[in-house]
């Protein structure tokens, strides 16, 4: 079935009520794994703009509309309204013709954008640390995915030092409840994404992962494809710590399936990193995360193909490179999708081989 030949509907809730009055006719989303907020742009024409003015006037002051845009085809949803896209609108643009706007949007990781940091803290876990920063933002927290997984230690006045030092070597960039955030999560090797109001930390999925989404497109487009060689044979990360308080310290080598205390010999490429202040098992988990994100660069491709309802960065993709027997699993990275009434609904997709 091609992207034209399909039926799609759309609509948008502002608010959670249908806007009766607004028709979108076309729509690009940009939607990413990397630390940065979903952003959309919405074409619609308003049948009467004073029912668009007060549908997008009912707010408190210093309070964005929430919008949720969602889509519908009779033989892939079964009839049923799936959302695409729930942010909230940050600007309404307007063009020649008095009927015809764009609202331009972005996820609920934009409150944690705008929140600065000015109090301290003390005696916290990394993740109380997170709760505390997202509840602060005005959302909802969800860990319930780590549960029974081990994660860090207490995060105290020193941690808040060298989190306050790094904001201040990188020119003030590590100040805001979002820096913070995802700050954690890449120290704890875990992954932070936003469901509607909701912030929710969880490991990494891979195909190995029981829940783990895993799609395989039609009529597949390949767009560009990149294998860099260099890492064809792995890579060996290290990561130091010095703990001024015990006078310690730590080192570790880590090459996608042990650990080492001595840097291994060989020609593969090593990549070795310092981090002050750090535990042991701190310090496994920083060398495990980096690994990851090294060998992610190990393979990359660009596939467009019609649209498929749900989607979204960390699922899936059965990919067959033509160099692969069988082909491969891999992972989503970031999605673009681009709707109007001429072209479709298309699916612009990056993936990855993040399983080591």
């Amino acid at each position: 079935m091609t992207a034209s030949s399909r039926a799609w509907e759309t609509r948008v809730l502002v608010e959670g009520r249908p806007g009766g009055e607004i028709f979108v006719s076309w729509f690009r989303l940009e939607c990413s794994r990397y630390e940065r907020c979903d952003t959309a742009s919405i074409g619609v024409l308003v049948r009467d703009t004073a029912a668009l003015s007060a549908l997008l006037g009912e707010q408190e002051p210093a309070k964005r509309p929430d919008i949720v845009l969602q889509i519908r085809e009779e033989r892939l949803t079964g009839g049923q309204w799936q959302t695409v896209f729930h942010g909230m609108v940050d600007r309404i643009s307007r063009g020649s013709s008095p009927s015809a706007y764009v609202l331009n949007c972005r996820d609920y990781l934009a409150l944690l954008l705008e929140r600065r940091l000015v109090g301290g803290w003390s005696n916290a876990t990394g993740i109380e640390l997170v709760r505390h920063a997202v509840e602060a933002s005005g959302l909802g927290f969800d860990d319930s995915a780590l549960s029974g997984m081990e994660v860090g230690q207490y995060s105290g006045q020193f941690w808040q030092i060298e989190h306050r030092r790094l904001s201040t070597i990188t020119q003030n960039r590590h100040q805001t409840a979002f820096d913070l955030v995802f700050s954690v999560a890449r120290e704890q090797d875990f992954e932070c994404s936003v469901q509607g109001r909701t912030v929710m930390l969880h490991p990494w999925a891979s195909a190995q992962t029981r829940s783990a989404n895993v799609f395989s497109p039609d009529a597949v487009t390949l767009r560009a494809m990149h294998r860099d060689l260099s890492l064809s044979g792995g890579a060996v990360v290290g990561v130091q710590s010095w703990d001024s308080r015990q006078r310690a310290r730590s080192a570790v080598y880590y090459d996608g399936s042990s650990f080492m205390a001595e840097p291994p010999s060989g020609d593969r490429p090593f990549y070795c990193f310092r981090a002050p202040g750090r535990r042991m098992d701190d310090i496994r988990r920083l060398a495990q995360g980096k690994h990851r994100r090294i060998m992610a660069h190990a393979f990359e491709a660009r596939l467009a193909f019609p649209a498929m309802v749900g989607l979204a960065p960390r699922h899936l993709i059965r990919f067959d490179d033509g160099m692969t027997k069988g082909g491969k699993v891999l992972s989503v990275d970031s999605v673009r999708h681009v709707f109007d009434g001429r072209q479709g609904y298309l699916q612009d997709v990056t993936i990855r081989d993040r399983s080591g």
